[in-house]
């Protein structure tokens, strides 16, 4: 049943996970975002729960695990698809896309800055250190680039402005990309969905000068 009327109380169970916090088992945290993805088969019907879950979700991009982080890109890739400009005007119950892109922008942009600057690990005698500040910087950066994929490949809707200003930051990790396969990997693909991506006139001259720059 995909009536959000019928279903309020398992809806706002799976909603409630955000508020339950089971940090430090993989297992059970991992098992939670699977069930709030889930909320996906009501689709556009439940914008309250987007927004929340929109909001909770975008507070998690560099979780440490991987597996959680590739659940949150999905989610956070859902709740945005459903802004979308309808007949008789913009939808503005639901995630806005460019508000999105622009709050993530610049901790996107400090997260490049940290990991250009700060060794992932350094060696001392037998032992290996990883940076936690540089490992949660990359972590933030791979999940931006797999949302990016996301929001082309799985969820097709007109390209907002904010996606092209994002695209320059993308285009600046390539000096990561040359020490990281997953970075390297995924930044190709997401650069190959932008390529075939139909963009009005106003989109590519706005793409130009901000490659320009």
């Amino acid at each position: 049943d995909e009536d959000p009327r019928r279903m309020y109380r398992p809806i706002e169970f799976l909603r409630s996970l955000i508020n339950t916090h089971v940090s430090g088992n993989t297992f059970l945290e991992t098992s939670q975002w699977s069930l709030i993805q889930k909320l996906s088969h009501f689709e556009w019907r439940i914008p309250a729960i987007w927004c929340a879950i929109n909001q909770y979700a975008k507070e998690h991009i560099d979780h440490p695990y991987k597996a959680i982080r590739e659940r949150i890109a999905s989610i956070l890739a859902t709740s945005l698809s459903f802004d979308i400009k309808l007949p008789n005007g913009q939808s503005t119950r639901h995630p806005n896309v460019n508000q999105f892109i622009d709050s993530i922008s610049e901790r996107l942009d400090q997260a490049i800055r940290i990991y250009e600057k700060t060794p992932l690990a350094t060696i001392s005698g037998e032992r290996v250190e990883i940076d936690s500040e540089a490992r949660r910087a990359l972590n933030y950066i791979e999940t931006v680039i797999q949302l990016h994929i996301l929001m082309f490949s799985g969820h097709i809707q007109p390209v907002k402005s904010a996606i092209i200003r994002l695209f320059p930051l993308l285009c600046e990790i390539d000096s990561i990309g040359a020490n990281d396969d997953v970075i390297r990997q995924s930044s190709t693909i997401s650069r190959m969905y932008f390529a075939v991506t139909y963009l009005h006139t106003y989109f590519m001259e706005q793409l130009i000068e901000q490659l320009e720059q």
